[in-house]
Parts: structure tokens; C-alpha cells; sequence
């Protein structure tokens, strides 16, 4: 009986990790809380699942927050700059050399991922986006424009992937 109450209590204690906010959120805000979350596939490929966190799990978009995503397969960070580049491009930013300063900023930040990593973007209280891999701090752009831009990608009304923002916003 001993044996099965400790291993109770095991699960028990998983699953409130589980449903927790990642550590390094509380650093920004105060009562971090999932806001939404949602899969991002490409044919038949699951490629990451994301999850909106913001205090007390309601986002304001000039409000500290962050996105979380776990990754479901391997991307080269270079890979991961070109998309959000592209995304950004699509949604209007078509000034060549601010693009060009993004992505080399980018490039300089975001890692290789292969299956189960994480990454981490968080708008902090002044406007800046610091980026986590695994919990781990990778590189902040401290630029309101460009936070704007990356966080835009997902949660913009023109986002490319509208039913994922749905889910990111909290609906279905």
C-alpha cells in the first residue's frame, strides 16, 4: 500500500509539472498561465506545439507574454530564421535592410532543434524578446519592431496559420 501512495503521489506531482508554466516565465510576469495552445502540421508532419503564456493567462498584446514551442521534429536554426523571415515579409515588412538586420539577429540566436526541444520567445515589460532553449537564456533582441514582427507570425490577425492563433487565443 506504502509502494502504491508514493507512486500516486509520483504521477500526481507529474502532472501539476506538466500543466505548470515553464520556470523562466516567472521572471517576466507575475502568475504565468497558459492563455492557449495549439499544433502546427505541415502534411503529414507534426512540426512543433505551441503554447501562449501570459499573467494570470490573459494576453494583451502590449503586455509581457511569451510563446513556448515544443518542436516534433529536427529544423536547422538557419531554417527556422528563413520561415519567420518569410512570415514576416507576408504580413508587409518589406524593408530590405531591416529584414536583412532581423534575420542575421535571429540567425545569430536560434539554435538547431531536433525532437522534444524547446524554444522560448518572451516580450518582456519594455517591449524586448528574450529567447530560451530548454529554459536555458539563448539571446534577447531588445527592438519593439522586431517583437512586434516575430510575436505577429502566430498571434496576427493576417497570421498564415489562423486556426493555430485561434487556439493560441484561447479559442477551439
Amino acid at each position: 500500500m506504502k509502494g502504491f501512495l508514493r507512486a500516486w503521489l509520483l504521477v500526481l506531482l507529474l502532472a501539476a509539472e506538466a500543466l505548470s508554466a515553464p520556470a523562466h516565465l516567472y521572471r517576466y510576469m507575475d502568475n504565468p498561465q497558459p492563455v492557449g495552445s495549439g499544433n502546427l502540421s505541415f502534411l503529414v508532419w507534426n512540426v512543433y506545439t505551441a503554447t501562449l503564456y501570459a499573467p494570470a493567462g490573459s494576453w494583451r498584446p502590449d503586455g509581457p507574454f511569451a510563446l513556448h514551442i515544443v518542436y516534433h521534429m529536427e529544423l536547422k536554426g538557419a531554417d527556422i530564421t528563413s520561415r519567420s523571415i518569410e512570415e514576416m515579409r507576408r504580413q508587409g515588412l518589406d524593408d530590405p535592410e531591416t529584414l536583412r538586420r532581423f534575420g542575421a539577429l535571429m540567425e545569430a540566436i536560434f539554435p538547431d532543434v531536433v525532437k522534444d526541444t524547446t524554444l522560448t520567445g518572451v516580450r518582456d515589460t519594455a517591449g524586448g524578446t528574450l529567447f530560451y532553449r530548454d529554459g536555458v537564456f539563448i539571446g534577447a533582441i531588445r527592438e519593439l519592431e522586431f517583437t512586434d514582427r516575430f510575436f505577429d507570425i502566430w498571434l496576427s490577425p493576417e497570421t498564415s496559420e489562423p486556426k493555430l492563433r485561434a487556439r493560441l487565443l484561447g479559442g477551439s
